[in-house]
C-alpha cells in the first residue's frame, strides 16, 4: 500500500511537457520566385502580431529556402509575410503549419495578398 502511494505521489511531481508546452512545428519557406526574399515574418492567422524572422543579414535567393521553427498553441493557422528585393510584399494567410511543412512563394496561390509600396495588387 505504501509503495503504491509513493509511486502515485512521485507521478504528481513529474513534469507534463505535453500539457505544459506548446508544440513546435517546422515550416520550410521555399523561394520559387526569381527575386530574392529580404525579410520573413510570421503571425498567428488574421492578426497583426508579426514576428520578424532573423535572416542573419542574408537573403533567400530564387530557388533557395529556409526552415523555421513555428511554435503553435491552440491554433495551427499562421500568416506568412515575405518581402522581395523588388519591394513587393507577399502575405499568405491561414497556412496550417501542423499539416503542411513547406510553403512555396508565388502570386498564384490562394489566400495571398500582394502589395507594392503599400498598394494592394
Amino acid at each position: 500500500m505504501r509503495l503504491r502511494f509513493a509511486t502515485f505521489a512521485l507521478t504528481l511531481l513529474l513534469p507534463l511537457p505535453a500539457l505544459a508546452a506548446p508544440a513546435k512545428n517546422s515550416l520550410e519557406i521555399i523561394n520559387t520566385l526569381p527575386r530574392s526574399i529580404v525579410t520573413v515574418a510570421i503571425a498567428r492567422a488574421n492578426t497583426s502580431a508579426w514576428q520578424a524572422i532573423p535572416l542573419g543579414g542574408k537573403t533567400i535567393p530564387g530557388g533557395g529556402s529556409i526552415t523555421l521553427g513555428v511554435v503553435t498553441d491552440d491554433s495551427c493557422l499562421r500568416d506568412v509575410r515575405v518581402t522581395l528585393a523588388d519591394d513587393r510584399v507577399l502575405v499568405h494567410r491561414n497556412i496550417d503549419v501542423c499539416r503542411f511543412h513547406s510553403y512555396r512563394t508565388g502570386v498564384d496561390l490562394p489566400n495571398i495578398v500582394v502589395t507594392t509600396h503599400g498598394m494592394n495588387r
